[in-house]
């Protein structure tokens, strides 16, 4: 018995892990969120007065991270047509192929997802560091759609 393999001599044109990684590191735009964050952190301190609570910032580091990635996938997965005609943006992973489209969505919904699992935690984390309720819960009501919540979270505190 006789058995015909074939071994193809072109190499595979499927990125690697570590581009894949990349890629989808890159859809969350992290250059973006970096200047979020410069401005959240010290808002915290300032309207605590002081030093706010380690786990408060935490939680309002991380979800603001969620909050501004996930928001920004959705962003390159809504505008990758476009991405692919402009000079600036033509290297972006869905533009590129890094990264399918269907899994650069479900990327960022999952993305978005994990910010409904934090919100809650750093709202708490704020209430029980001293903050009042009706004050913490009216900001919320007033601004929590997207990025907003991070600064609002900082008057929590």
């Amino acid at each position: 018995m006789v058995s015909s393999t074939v071994v193809s001599s072109t190499p595979s044109t499927s990125p690697g892990i570590v581009t894949k990684l990349g890629g989808y590191v890159a859809l969350t735009k992290p250059r973006i969120i970096e200047l979020l964050l410069i401005s959240t952190v010290p808002t915290m301190f300032v309207a605590q007065r002081g030093v706010p609570g380690i786990w408060l910032m935490i939680a309002t580091v991380v979800g603001g991270t969620l909050s501004a990635g996930g928001a920004n996938a959705i962003n390159m997965y809504v505008d990758r047509d476009i991405d692919a005609l402009m000079s600036r943006t033509k290297n972006r992973p869905l533009v590129t192929g890094i990264i399918a489209p269907r899994n650069a969505l479900v990327f960022a919904v999952l993305v978005v997802a994990a910010v409904s699992l934090d919100l809650p935690i750093a709202i708490l984390l704020g209430i029980s560091d001293g903050a009042g309720v009706r004050q913490c819960l009216q900001n919320l009501a007033i601004g929590v759609p997207d990025d907003l919540s991070v600064h609002i979270l900082g008057h929590c505190d």
